[in-house]
């Protein structure tokens, strides 16, 4: 199925582009409950071993991946019919220890800021990285230390 394509050997910017593809496309069009498959692919991706197995032009696309589709008209839609989107507490953490590695690219520190962006302006989202203080005061303090280097 879907989530098996996903997984598979095709390459990732393919794979990429048919998971956003397919979570922007209409409810109506299958497979039924892609926005999950993709939103949880995508956190499988980048808070397992996997993301060390990727180049760092892989990864990034991949945090920019995940930041379309959460800044998308679709997703707002989706948050606004009460679709609970499956963002782990995993992804949170990988959300922190990427804006605090060092050895991070400013590339993917870009985009995971531009994820928590889209993750805090959703009032439907934030509550799901909010609800433990020690995450939100590391990411919030991982996003002052971005800005302090002189990032906006």
């Amino acid at each position: 199925g879907f989530a098996t394509y996903l997984q598979g050997n095709e390459p990732l910017t393919k794979r990429l582009c048919t998971g956003e593809r397919a979570f922007l496309a209409p409810l109506s069009i299958p497979p039924p409950q892609k926005e999950d498959a993709v939103i949880l692919w995508l956190s499988h991706i980048l808070t397992t071993e996997k993301a060390l197995t990727l180049s760092s032009t892989e990864l990034e696309a991949t945090w920019c991946t995940l930041e379309r589709i959460l800044n998308s008209r679709r997703l707002q839609a989706l948050c606004q019919n009460h679709w609970l989107c499956p963002i782990t507490s995993s992804l949170t953490e990988t959300l922190v220890s990427t804006l605090s590695d060092d050895n991070s690219t400013n590339g993917v520190r870009r985009n995971v800021v531009g994820v928590c962006h889209a993750i805090l302006n959703n009032s439907s989202l934030a509550p799901l990285i909010m609800h433990h203080a020690e995450h939100c005061y590391k990411l919030l303090n991982g996003l002052i230390h971005w800005m302090l280097l002189g990032n906006k």
